[in-house]
């Protein structure tokens, strides 16, 4: 319905015809001529469009041919897009990003857009699969006030960190995101099931 009323020519007669019972209530006609009035000028246009030598029947099937091919192209177009966004929601769960093992899941929010959950991404060490945890000791054995690097608790990993680690967080984020907006998560879906 709310479709039909933003189309132009719709939005059009209803403003006449709400324009026609103000300006019949401004000048004191009574209702009653003005919805006459109004029925008269709709009869009009009707008339004015089926005057042309075209049958009835061929505009009505006209309407309905194009009608149905709007509705199929767009369940088209709603199926791929559901199925591209089922196929990363499946596929797309790790990926390897500054030398870090990332894994992520996603879910669908209440606006239908696919995102990461608040617990992803999470670093991985990609020597021994274990987490990684972060840590505030530095390799020459110094500590900081603040987490400066990744360490693996396993094996002897450590990634050094560039900046504040929920900075780090987000900007991996961003970089996953890029990467399905490029397809290249394809390509890395690729490289990690080599």
């Amino acid at each position: 319905m709310k479709e039909i009323l933003k189309h132009p020519t719709v939005s059009a007669i209803i403003g006449t015809v709400v324009g026609t019972l103000i300006v019949a209530y401004i000048n004191k006609i009574n209702v009653i001529e003005a919805l006459i009035l109004i029925f008269n000028w709709l009869k009009e246009i009707l008339t004015s469009v089926l005057s042309f030598e075209i049958q009835f029947w061929i505009i009505l099937v006209v309407l309905s041919i194009f009608l149905f091919s709007k509705k199929i192209v767009e369940k088209v177009n709603s199926n791929s897009s559901d199925y591209i966004g089922q196929s990363i929601v499946t596929h797309y769960r790790k990926d390897r990003i500054d030398n870090i093992l990332w894994i992520f899941e996603w879910y669908r929010g209440f606006d239908g857009r696919l995102t990461l959950t608040n617990s992803s991404p999470h670093p991985i060490c990609p020597d021994c699969m274990n987490d990684l945890v972060l840590s505030n000791k530095s390799p020459e054995g110094f500590y900081s006030n603040r987490p400066t690097r990744f360490v693996c608790e396993n094996c002897s990993f450590s990634q050094r960190l560039e900046n504040d680690p929920e900075d780090y967080i987000l900007k991996i984020k961003r970089e996953i995101v890029r990467r399905i907006r490029t397809g290249e998560w394809r390509k890395s879906q690729q490289e990690h099931s080599s």
